[in-house]
């Protein structure tokens, strides 16, 4: 009783110091983790080793665990139902070279993102190299006969979109223009923006469109109204704030010239303050400009 109870307590330990490693990033770490005889199977602290390198995005961290043996299909139970594989969890996360990695490794694909299956994941989710491989494995989404407006929006299927419009609400368009901008699907986003859209629709999309890093989505949802200073529907951030996090120089500089505060602070901070290193000079030389033009006295 007592070896095993040593054993035990040895796997442990080695289970914590490969979760912490993974979690702390650190690819050599993970591997002398594995070689000292962690189980890459094992939970930890309520989730997988493999799940939580997929959660990280970090390429290297996956293929230790792939290399290791890790198994690919299996879950953690999540409000008392089985959670995504770690192809589905890629996908969620557009984690894109993770999600081909996993693929490539034998990954199960006939599992379930949400209401879709993997590849019409891929495809909702801008995914494009991913959709290729899945197709070149035989998979192919639903025909255009069997898609509702959101599912056909977010597949990006102009013909389907456009026999479906008449007659559907605005909160269903509105939804559809969110996942249609989430998958970069101009010709989709045009249909949708002229179908009487409000621009409260245009805000909830234009995260996605910054996300996306999509110039001309973004072009096209203030044209149909939304603001470049009030929050998006993805998070309580500005729009200059999202951009700034995620290092578009023309999508900042286009939120910019729309009118967004360069000093103005979002969520606790300004965009500056978070900004990645390719729009900090950007963002600095805009707000020394607004912080010129403020009155004397303003404590911005």
């Amino acid at each position: 009783m007592l070896v095993d109870r040593e054993t035990t307590r040895r796997h442990e330990e080695r289970g914590v110091a490969l979760m912490k490693a993974i979690r702390d990033r650190v690819v050599p770490g993970v591997r002398s983790a594995l070689a000292a005889g962690a189980f890459p199977g094992m939970a930890v602290q309520g989730n997988l080793p493999l799940l939580e390198a997929v959660e990280s995005g970090v390429l290297d961290l996956v293929e230790a665990l792939i290399e290791a043996g890790a198994a690919l299909e299996v879950t953690v139970e999540r409000f008392g139902r089985p959670g995504p594989t770690a192809l589905a969890r890629a996908i969620e996360l557009r984690h894109e070279d993770v999600a081909l990695a996993l693929v490539r490794a034998g990954a199960p694909l006939d599992v379930r993102v949400g209401d879709w299956s993997v590849v019409e994941a891929a495809v909702a989710f801008a995914l494009p190299r991913l959709a290729a491989a899945l197709a070149e494995r035989g998979l192919t989404p639903s025909a255009d006969e069997t898609l509702s407006l959101v599912t056909a929006a977010a597949l990006g299927r102009v013909s389907r979109v456009s026999s479906l419009l008449p007659g559907t609400s605005l909160d269903a368009r509105g939804k559809a223009l969110e996942l249609a901008t989430r998958g970069a699907h101009l010709a989709v986003v045009d249909l949708l923006l002229g179908s009487g859209l409000e621009a409260a629709h245009a805000q909830r999309a234009l995260g996605f469109a910054i996300q996306n890093d999509d110039l001309r989505v973004l072009e096209r949802l203030l044209a149909a109204g939304a603001s470049a200073t009030a929050p998006t529907g993805l998070t309580r951030r500005s729009p200059l704030m999202m951009a700034a996090m995620c290092g578009s120089a023309a999508v900042v500089a286009r939120l910019l010239a729309a009118g967004a505060n360069p000093t103005e602070r979002s969520d606790g901070s300004t965009p500056l303050e978070v900004a990645h290193p390719a729009v900090k000079a950007l963002l600095q030389e805009a707000a020394q400009a607004a912080m010129g033009k403020a009155p004397p006295g303003d404590a911005r």
